[in-house]
């Protein structure tokens, strides 16, 4: 089977959206993330499939920009995403969600690899275990995989991972980093979730069930930068940008 760009009705997640009727950072995270996950399942690599042939797509980083913010009054949302390509071990997926009048309102790129679920490492069989699906070659965003950049953080809280962190994978889900971002914020922040003008996402390494981790603060280049630190195995989790409109 060979697929280029998919099409979906969307509807923002109610949990989503904060006291202040704002849609939350990782609101935008979780809805591309069903995009994506809809998309693998109709193209026959759903996450039933990867469990059974011992392989995980994982993602390494994320670029979302928001032209419009999403609204509690946003209703059939149009999803689309496609592939780019491959370089190295990393696969470029694309993102774009529409308004009823087919105006963009947000962006997005991923870069992820696929991971031996037995041995947790990047998947280097020769042959893959899924059909290749057609590429497109149209990029919506300036993505890198990587941020290697060493910055300064400022601790806000310690936590543990809990059960209700873990996936089907056996590690932190994705969106869930996101959500320890979000809960380092300040009250004044959140009340500036419309304002968002673009998340930059880099998961630099797994984090699993009773690990400690820390949540700190940053500025970088003018962007609001958050890490979560892995304290049990003394190594970086995740880092967050965020660049808010004027």
């Amino acid at each position: 089977m060979k697929e280029t760009n998919k099409k979906y009705i969307l509807e923002p997640w109610v949990v989503d959206f904060n006291q202040f009727g704002q849609y939350k950072t990782y609101g935008y995270h979780n809805m591309l993330g069903y995009l994506a996950d809809t998309h693998l399942k109709d193209t026959d690599s759903g996450i039933g499939v990867q469990l059974a042939g011992k392989y995980g797509w994982v993602i390494i980083s994320m670029v979302i920009e928001i032209d419009k913010p999403i609204t509690t009054t946003d209703t059939n949302l149009l999803g689309y995403t496609w592939y780019v390509g491959k370089k190295g071990p990393y696969y470029r997926r694309e993102f774009a969600v529409l308004n009823k009048n087919e105006e963009v309102m947000v962006r997005g790129t991923s870069f992820s690899v696929l991971m031996d679920l037995e041995d947790r490492s990047i998947y280097r069989k020769r042959e893959l275990p899924f059909n290749l699906m057609e590429n497109t070659e149209i990029r919506l965003t300036d993505a890198d995989p990587k941020f290697r950049e060493e910055l300064e953080f400022k601790p806000v809280y310690n936590r543990t991972v809990t059960n209700a962190n873990i996936d089907n994978l056996g590690h932190v889900n994705n969106v869930r980093y996101n959500e320890f971002c979000y809960d380092a914020m300040g009250l004044e922040e959140t009340k500036h979730m419309d304002k968002l003008k673009k998340m930059q996402l880099y998961f630099h390494s797994e984090m699993h069930l009773g690990d400690e981790f820390k949540v700190g603060v940053s500025r970088y280049n003018g962007q609001e930068a958050y890490e979560v630190y892995n304290l049990t195995k003394n190594e970086k989790s995740f880092t967050m940008l965020i660049e808010y409109k004027e």
